[in-house]
């Protein structure tokens, strides 16, 4: 995949590549997850046979070749004759908006919560039954459930056994008092005026 990359890294030093109208200010040509790849390019036909030269020269060298059954191609903003130019140029099929990657739906829209929720809810209820177990989400899981640290051991010196952590409770008191004692001793400073 590395290999591809960088021919496809290399379509931006190209003076007749042109980038989708949305990733030209990123130099954005590709994006890459696990097995996964989309492409962007302006939907000329320029732009479209120097990105599909590149991708056609991946499986010369490295033996890989995309499954095109589970390919699409989606333009945009392109109609009539030049779409239909297009998409015979690249014999894929064309795709509609929105599609789903990973469980979520993708868009040329901003998505809402509904359209998220299912992907959110997945990962809640995988993460609870693990975190159950060792840690806590936004919280305790069990609210009754009291903490299993004794910071008052914790809060003692090193050579006590503690950590030497500072205690909260006392520190927060004695700012308090360092503060109101400011207030009281120091009528002439300016922020106590």
């Amino acid at each position: 995949m590395e290999y591809l990359s960088r021919h496809l890294h290399q379509l931006q030093s190209q003076p007749d590549f042109n980038f989708h109208p949305r990733c030209g200010k990123l130099a954005l040509t590709h994006l890459m997850f696990v097995d996964d790849l989309l492409i962007f390019c302006r939907a000329d036909p320029i732009s479209i046979d120097m990105m599909l030269s590149s991708f056609k020269n991946f499986p010369l060298a490295s033996g890989l070749e995309a499954n095109m059954d589970k390919s699409n191609i989606y333009v945009g903003g392109v109609y009539g004759e030049d779409k239909a130019e297009i998409l015979n140029v690249v014999s894929i099929p064309e795709g509609t908006f929105p599609f789903r990657y990973l469980g979520v739906p993708l868009s040329t829209k901003k998505l809402k919560y509904n359209q998220c929720r299912p992907l959110i809810e997945k990962v809640l209820a995988r993460a609870k039954v693990w975190t159950i177990k060792h840690l806590s989400y936004a919280g305790n899981t069990d609210p009754s459930k009291k903490a299993l640290v004794a910071w008052h051991i914790l809060c003692l010196p090193k050579v006590a056994g503690g950590l030497n952590l500072k205690d909260m409770c006392w520190w927060n008191k004695a700012v308090v008092a360092k503060l109101l004692w400011a207030i009281t001793y120091k009528k002439d400073r300016l922020w106590c005026k």
